[in-house]
């Protein structure tokens, strides 16, 4: 049986979840994995028929940690995204991880470690700069793959400038 198919299976008969929430958290859960398969296994090369065994899957879940779930965060933030929607898919990847959990592919919830989106107010003063370039950036006819590399360059000079302003004080 495929991951979706027992996250979905979990979702319908543990979770007792309607049948629109389930298509929701698995349209969130083919999202968040297409993002991981990309971020995951960057700097791994495998062969098509490894990407499609279960085994292949276990061991992406198995990279499910804390700088994952926060770099899924950004890339979401990133995305211009509603604050709803990115919560909601930031839920289904914490039933998720709890289904990872009870299956004894992950041995903690990395996601108990990460700030709810309510708790990370200086994260989105930035976030809506970065949105609103993005937005520029889209209306350019910038590739988004270029996008993804502007933002995580903008991102990473916003948290050294933060960082110079806390060694001042």
């Amino acid at each position: 049986m495929k991951i979706k198919d027992s996250f979905k299976l979990y979702l319908v008969a543990v979770k007792s979840l309607k049948p629109t929430t389930v298509k929701n958290y698995l349209s969130d859960f083919d999202h968040f994995w297409q993002w991981m398969k990309k971020w995951g296994v960057r700097s791994e090369k495998r062969e098509e028929k490894e990407k499609k065994s279960t085994s292949y899957g276990v061991s992406l879940i198995k990279q499910i940690q804390l700088e994952t779930i926060s770099e899924y965060k950004k890339q979401l933030l990133a995305e211009g995204l509603s604050k709803a929607t990115a919560k909601r898919r930031l839920a289904t990847l914490a039933a998720f991880c709890q289904f990872c959990l009870e299956q004894r592919w992950l041995t903690k919830n990395p996601f108990l470690e990460i700030k709810t989106l309510r708790e990370s107010s200086q994260e989105f003063g930035n976030t809506e700069i970065l949105t609103k370039f993005a937005s520029f950036l889209r209306d350019e006819g910038v590739k988004k793959r270029t996008i993804y590399n502007y933002l995580s360059d903008v991102r990473q000079f916003l948290s050294w400038l933060e960082s110079g302003k806390n060694e001042k004080n």
